[in-house]
Order: C-alpha cells, then structure tokens, then sequence
C-alpha cells in the first residue's frame, strides 16, 4: 500500500472515531441534563444557572 493511502486511512480512522465520541458525548450531555431537569424541575435548574452567574 502507497504510504500516503495509508496516512489518509489512519487519518480517516482517527478523525471517525473522535466525530463518534463527540456525538457520544453530547448524546450523554442531552440525556444528562433532560433526566436532571425531570428530576428537579425547570425552576430549580433556572435558579442555578441565575445563582452561578
């Protein structure tokens, strides 16, 4: 295999997987923070964010 194919794969491969863990990480912040505000309500997250401002 040509060296510059397989600099383009690795390439590709690393770029893929950290565009997966991205996508894994906002899908695990989205859940996160829709299960705290279920949990505590909209008021009680307002007034945190009001609080650390």
């Amino acid at each position: 295999m040509d060296s510059r194919r397989l600099v383009v794969w690795i390439s590709t491969g690393i770029l893929g997987f950290q565009g997966l863990t991205l996508c894994f990480d906002l899908l695990n912040c989205t859940a996160l923070s829709w299960l705290y505000v279920r949990l505590s309500g909209f008021d009680a997250a307002v007034q945190r964010s009001e609080s650390l401002a």
